[in-house]
């Protein structure tokens, strides 16, 4: 399995993580309804003019990828590889409303265009005159993955650099359709039962071949859909230790997507008390909320504790803090249903 290097990786979230003086010194709490995304100020990486014309998401997209291509100097990544699991919706949410105004009259297009999911890494792309590979993954909670995996054949085809990353957002009418069909709960609410929605954008510049600015190594990534039992969840962990030629007992520590609702938690309660107990657990989701790209978020955090060799507030669930980081291994699942397990080392 191919290995890759992580040069750079860069993060919009409901957090402090663009900002990499001050990044996560403290949590933040949402003062709204779900887990809004902190967003810099975009003069410094766009154009004004060209800015307004940009939806968030797409604003979110270009900021994180900017910031990772830094290192490149002006020279373009061999591919640009997307997830996300439902695209731009500021724009779908506009078009759909003018169809609806107009009773089906004239419309601009402009809404349309800018609202499919491939829009972000298109626009990336022109911005920075990228005309290699260029495609995005929109398979719920796979979508970051697929985009993982993909980059991963593209770095073992002889690409020097790939970006990678995942990106979602919210608007307040998915917030309020997801809340009504029973699928989040409000970020104030007293129940437990259902996760709290988050938006974020995380990128990563991969590369084949370490260098004096890599922060951390991609051993490998293991998806699994639907699993009947724990026991075919536990199996595809150690498949991916076995294929990485990694042993558990080299492995630091486990950062878990802990969503803090009693379902979704209870699958990792069940490898914390049965693979992992003898493991420093950590969570990520409690500052980023739920999303179908969240683990993008989760892997740029493994990242960021390896490199710097430490943890950030209130991330530790259980076990000690560890000293030395040398695997991190990222186990989440979104729904139940789609399981992704990705493991990183230190250079």
């Amino acid at each position: 399995m191919m290995r890759a290097y992580i040069n750079a990786t860069s993060a919009i979230s409901p957090q402090s993580t663009f900002d990499v003086d001050n990044y996560i010194e403290e949590l933040i709490p949402s003062e709204i309804d779900y887990l809004k995304a902190i967003e810099p100020n975009y003069r410094d990486f766009l154009d004004p003019k060209m800015a307004r014309r940009m939806a968030r998401i797409i604003k979110m997209g270009v900021a994180t990828s900017n910031k990772c291509l830094e290192s490149l100097a002006g020279n373009t990544p061999g591919a640009i590889i997307l997830g996300t699991g439902l695209g731009c919706l500021q724009d779908t949410a506009k078009f759909l409303k003018d169809i609806v105004e107009t009773e089906e009259g004239l419309l601009s297009p402009t809404a349309f265009i800018q609202s499919t999911h491939n829009t972000i890494a298109g626009q990336i792309a022109l911005l920075i005159g990228c005309t290699s590979h260029n495609f995005t993954y929109a398979n719920r909670g796979f979508s970051f993955e697929n985009a993982l995996g993909d980059a991963l054949l593209h770095l073992e085809e002889g690409n020097d650099y790939v970006l990678v990353g995942g990106i979602d957002e919210v608007i307040p009418e998915t917030n309020s359709i997801l809340k009504k069909i029973g699928c989040t709960q409000g970020n104030n609410d007293k129940s437990k039962e259902l996760p709290v929605l988050g938006e974020g954008a995380a990128m990563f510049l991969l590369s084949s071949n370490e260098n004096e600015e890599s922060l951390a190594v991609v051993e490998g990534v293991k998806t699994l859909f639907k699993p009947n039992n724990q026991d075919e969840v536990i199996e595809s962990i150690f498949n991916l230790l076995i294929e990485t030629e990694v042993d558990m007992n080299q492995v630091d520590g486990v950062l878990m997507g802990y969503n803090n609702s009693k379902k979704d938690d209870a699958i990792y309660d069940k490898l914390v008390t049965s693979i992992f107990e003898d493991k420093s657990i950590y969570q990520f989701k409690h500052i980023s909320g739920e999303y179908f790209t969240a683990n993008a978020f989760g892997c740029h955090i493994a990242a960021k504790m390896i490199a710097n060799q430490k943890e950030y507030p209130e991330m530790l669930v259980k076990g000690n803090t560890t000293n030395i980081i040398n695997y991190m291994l990222v186990y989440n699942h979104f729904n139940a249903d789609y399981h992704s397990v990705t493991l990183l080392s230190k250079c």
